[in-house]
């Protein structure tokens, strides 16, 4: 706990007492002790500090970097998709080329 917590936790913990009556305010005056009573924790060395560090953002830009390979609708996925939108099945044929035209665009996009 660093001191500006400490001195915040001190000041609550005085607050809560002065509300002495208060039955409920009794486990937040007794976690409030608790924690005050407990040593301070000694800092990270920097070099563990640094080393910690370097590992997660590894770890974070390895995990971001990966992306999954495209993969496309099928024509039958195409054609499900033309009648829920559309409601037939057209036999102009547009409506198809559309769709992969927009597949296309959003292939390029996210490759």
């Amino acid at each position: 706990m660093n001191e500006k917590l400490r001195d915040a936790a001190q000041a609550a913990l005085l607050a809560l007492k002065c509300l002495d009556g208060l039955e409920c305010a009794r486990e937040e005056i007794e976690a409030l002790e608790a924690a005050l009573a407990e040593p301070e924790q000694e800092p990270m060395h920097p070099e563990i500090k640094k080393m910690y560090e370097d590992y997660f953002d590894k770890c974070f830009r390895e995990s971001s970097a990966q992306q999954r390979p495209w993969v496309g609708l099928t024509a039958k996925e195409i054609d499900e998709i033309e009648k829920v939108v559309i409601g037939f099945n057209s036999l102009s044929g547009w409506e198809n080329e559309f769709g992969l035209a927009i597949e296309a665009k959003l292939r390029e996009k996210n490759t």
